[in-house]
């Protein structure tokens, strides 16, 4: 939870800078911050959540799934956001919590992925015994 709540804030924070401070679309500015979290997530899940696995060897091949879950969760993240948007009038008053709410949802989902499909047990030598 730890490592999705600093990833939220990368990407709220970059979000808001872009947005708010430089006065980028805030649909475009979610590009930058949408990347930015995921290689902040990645490397603190690499090196603190999941730190006891190797993945499957190559470390290009551990992002690109990680990068594939993460484009799953923003997913399910971006579809409960229009939702929320959508039926609740306070979400568009206060779009910082539908963001955070489905932050919290897509978080469960990308908690799932990279436990059992990108940082898997074994050292990647596992095909060649």
């Amino acid at each position: 939870m730890g490592v999705g709540s600093i990833g939220f804030l990368v990407d709220a924070g970059v979000l808001t800078i872009l947005a708010n401070g430089f006065g980028v679309d805030p649909l475009l500015s979610r590009v930058p911050s949408f990347g930015l979290a995921v290689a902040a997530t990645y490397f603190l899940n690499r090196a603190w959540t999941f730190g006891d696995r190797k993945g499957d060897g190559k470390q290009t091949r551990v992002f690109s799934k990680y990068f594939g879950s993460q484009v799953a969760g923003v997913s399910v993240n971006l579809v409960v956001y229009t939702i929320l948007i959508a039926l609740y009038g306070w979400a568009r008053d206060y779009p910082a919590l539908p963001q955070a709410i489905a932050s919290v949802v897509a978080m469960f989902l990308t908690y799932f992925l990279s436990a059992r499909f990108v940082f898997v047990a074994g050292d990647g030598n596992a095909a060649k015994n």
